[in-house]
């Protein structure tokens, strides 16, 4: 047992780092993927520079170590894509710029009324003010990684704030202009964020799309076939 997996971490291979928020809920994750320790390319010494890697740019050991109860996660397998997407916790992270302020109060409130079972955090901003929407695009999907939840962007057009969003890894968000986008994203792409256009689309239609984000189950298949090949460009 590696001194990470003793941590309730574990890192498999070079291509998989799968993680959990205690041992007791990690064990089980562990045994799951053990068939990437059996591949003949996947060493010791390449597992243990993942785990290197991973320990400098994903998580503070030290921090983990007060306090058993964080989550950490990496999407580069993908297998383990598929199990956080499955383990999604009931929260709903909702972030906007200046531009989507009113739209996005109006959203939270729909949120708690429309969907009780859900805890819904805002992330801001929280006036007119003008303000820079990658922060907020930045902040909303660094939630949706580390709580394993799914997210809300907003600003004037949802582009910019959509294409912020992104920049995170393991964020798909996909702008939305209607119930048939908002249920495709869901079906097709496995979207964990939904932008929206508050100067493009009414309140209604922007609850109706995250009405059908939320509901809307991934199908897989071939489209996470795709999606692995989105996760892991190819070289020219």
């Amino acid at each position: 047992m590696s001194h990470f997996l003793a941590q309730g971490i574990t890192v498999h291979c070079e291509k998989c780092i799968l993680v959990g928020q205690t041992l007791e809920s990690f064990g089980e994750a562990h045994r799951n993927h053990l068939a990437c320790l059996k591949t003949d390319d996947h060493s010791n010494e390449k597992r243990m520079d993942q785990q290197n890697r991973v320990g400098e740019n994903y998580w503070d050991l030290a921090s983990w170590e007060s306090s058993r109860t964080r989550t950490f996660h990496d999407l580069t397998h993908p297998a383990c894509s598929r199990q956080l997407t499955e383990q999604m916790s009931t929260k709903i992270v909702i972030g906007s710029d200046h531009a989507g302020f009113e739209m996005k109060t109006q959203l939270v409130t729909f949120l708690k009324e429309k969907f009780p079972e859900y805890v819904v955090e805002d992330v801001g901003t929280n006036s007119t003010a003008s303000v820079d929407y990658p922060v907020y695009g930045h902040k909303v999907g660094q939630t949706v990684m580390r709580d394993h939840c799914q997210g809300i962007v907003v600003c004037g057009s949802g582009i910019g704030i959509s294409i912020a969003c992104n920049k995170i890894p393991g964020i798909r968000c996909a702008l939305c202009h209607n119930v048939e986008t908002a249920t495709l994203c869901r079906q097709h792409n496995d979207a964990n964020v939904i932008s929206i256009g508050a100067r493009i689309i009414d309140l209604k239609t922007a609850q109706d799309c995250i009405t059908a984000f939320l509901t809307t189950p991934f199908e897989g298949g071939r489209h996470q076939n795709r999606i692995d090949l989105i996760e892991k460009p190819q070289p020219l």
